[in-house]
């Protein structure tokens, strides 16, 4: 079996549509998430939902710490496992990797992508990927630039952008 802690905070979801929290807070916030996930990776797991409904945020004492939830679909690296055969889609679908909407193997760089899409969605309010479909959804995640409109990569320092477009890689 496999036992979480149960944490009880707010999801991060909030700050993602929130415009007071000013980007640099955003990034402080977005910081620690890719420490858990680092730490996960280095222990061998592939969390495969990063999303922000599975970021927390809560009080230790009177201190916010920021904690990555829901491993409930993770993987150990190189596991195999009858409940999510190659040819599975597993996770939620808007902040997969290309591989993982293949039902590809993954390693990761499939987090990785899913990192870029929660701090894209908390710095621009917005999803890089925002279909009305799942199939549209899946075809924006293979083939589209996020940043191939003016308007968007405009809003962001180009250092921001060159990170994110790193994360968004196919």
């Amino acid at each position: 079996f496999f036992a979480m802690e149960l944490v009880k905070g707010v999801p991060i979801t909030q700050y993602c549509d929130d415009r007071r929290l000013p980007p640099r807070e955003r990034i402080d916030l977005f910081v620690p998430v890719c420490r858990a996930v680092q730490h996960a990776h280095q222990k061998g797991i592939i969390h495969r939902d990063i999303k922000p409904s599975n970021v927390m945020l809560t009080l230790h004492g009177d201190k916010p710490v920021v904690k990555v939830i829901d491993f409930g679909i993770a993987k150990a690296v190189g596991e195999s496992t009858e409940l999510t055969r190659t040819g599975m889609m597993v996770g939620s679908p808007a902040y997969m990797a290309p591989e993982q909407v293949q039902g590809i193997e993954l390693d990761g760089r499939s987090d990785l992508f899913s990192l870029g899409v929660v701090l894209y969605e908390m710095l621009m309010h917005r999803k890089p990927f925002p279909a009305d479909t799942l199939t549209t959804l899946v075809y924006q995640i293979l083939h589209q630039d996020p940043f191939e409109s003016e308007t968007v990569a405009g809003r962001l320092h180009p250092d921001l952008i060159d990170l994110l477009r790193w994360s968004l890689a196919k």
